[in-house]
């Protein structure tokens, strides 16, 4: 009896500094398993938009093609056949649309997340994005009467946000609800949005809800009405979109659309492996729903939980938070780690000019959320013994600083000195 060959299946992905990916990623561990496929990760990264998302800073250079060039390795690598998680890679091809990104590796089977490819060899899944905001936007609308409604859209390239925001057009079309420019605001899926969103509140006083195109700047959402003392399901309502880890743990909990990551990895590899097999597997959209939570001002409806003691229901959600508080430690603790090798990257490619040098410390300390930094060097040495105590220097000097948002850097002789009584002269 001829034994069934045992597929090597790889999988192209970009940065995993978000939850979707890694739901994809789980998912596509498990397929695997159950159907006895070999797997190789060809993972890249998104070091330039990384750093400026997840750290907040602003990098001249990018990096990416080097991190990148290993999606490459999978063409001679062996393998049946292919999952490309183009949602993660496709911010970084800006110069190339899927279609043109897909001729490259459609010379094996080929399944496509998060992107509609129509090549030869190439199957795609994508979420129902469409009939997610339908569902949220009918929500706000009809349940609670919102006519005053703002959207916050996700990278200008990618599929998912371009059909979210265009659902939230058509939406306020179909109830005859007016929406300006001023009503939109362009994020990018992290959540380090916190700007975009003040902006967005400042030129809609009278916002009554935000509709985000995922969960993650939904908590951008959370962290900037806290500031302004908005309550969120009161003051403003808030949805999301992907109902990440964090949602149910949020102060209130975030109403948002289900959409099963772990599910679309499955499916993925399951239509590579039908397509593999000598079968046809049809291109399709993997299903949504609405989860209503507190966020958008509803109370809890959940069934099992009215019949729960109240003390349990809030033991249970201080159990939420405290899950949730843990996480954001994480991605603080990540955030910090990486400061270093960005700032040394950063700082070596300014070393031959001194003016930029010192510019660069000082835009790097935006990442540290400093609220002022100033940056002092020394016309000479000065040596002091271990047990001898510090005293101010006398040719201390202004080097460069970055305070309310301002950042400059002062030539070698140009730096202002500091006076005995502290000033600066």
């Amino acid at each position: 009896m001829k034994e069934h060959k045992r597929y090597t299946i790889g999988i192209l992905i970009g940065g995993v500094h978000t939850y979707f990916p890694k739901e994809h990623i789980l998912g596509i561990a498990e397929a695997a398993e159950e159907l006895d496929v070999n797997v190789c990760f060809f993972l890249g990264t998104q070091t330039k938009d990384f750093f400026e998302d997840m750290l907040g800073g602003t990098h001249k250079n990018s990096f990416d093609y080097q991190f990148n060039t290993i999606h490459d390795y999978s063409l001679i690598g062996g393998l049946d056949g292919l999952i490309i998680n183009y949602g993660t890679l496709g911010l970084q091809l800006k110069n190339e649309s899927a279609e043109q990104f897909a001729l490259k590796f459609n010379s094996i089977p080929t399944v496509f997340l998060t992107e509609i490819v129509h090549e030869p060899n190439c199957h795609s899944l994508i979420c129902d994005n469409k009939q997610g905001i339908r569902l949220v936007m009918a929500h706000l609308i009809e349940e609670h009467h919102c006519s005053n409604i703002l959207f916050v859209s996700g990278p200008a390239q990618n599929t998912d946000a371009k059909e979210r925001k265009a659902t939230y057009f058509e939406m306020m079309e179909r109830y005859h609800l007016p929406v300006s420019d001023k009503m939109i605001a362009q994020g990018d899926y992290s959540e380090f949005i916190d700007r975009q969103v003040d902006h967005l509140l400042d030129d809609n006083p009278n916002a009554e809800a935000i509709v985000f195109a995922n969960d993650e700047m939904a908590f951008a959402g959370y962290r900037v009405c806290e500031k302004r003392g908005l309550k969120v399901g009161k003051d403003i309502l808030i949805t999301g979109f992907d109902d990440c880890e964090r949602a149910s743990g949020m102060d209130p909990a975030l109403t948002t659309v289900v959409q099963d990551g772990v599910l679309m990895g499955r499916m993925a590899v399951y239509d590579l492996i039908y397509k593999l097999d000598g079968k046809d597997a049809l291109s399709r959209r993997v299903p949504v729903s609405l989860c209503v939570r507190e966020s958008c001002g509803c109370q809890e409806k959940n069934g099992k939980t009215q019949n729960t003691p109240l003390n349990l229901v809030d033991q249970i959600h201080k159990l939420n938070r405290t899950i949730t508080n843990m996480k954001l430690e994480l991605i603080n603790f990540q955030r910090k780690s990486w400061f270093i090798p960005s700032l040394a990257r950063n700082l070596n490619d300014c070393m031959d000019d001194e003016h930029a040098f010192l510019l660069e410390a000082m835009e790097n300390m935006r990442e540290l959320r400093t609220k002022c930094t100033y940056l002092f060097l020394l016309d000479e040495p000065v040596v002091y013994r271990k047990d001898e105590e510090w005293k101010c220097p006398e040719n201390l000097r202004l080097a460069a600083y970055y305070k309310k948002e301002e950042v400059d850097a002062f030539h070698l002789y140009d730096r202002p000195s500091v006076s005995k009584e502290g000033g600066i002269c």
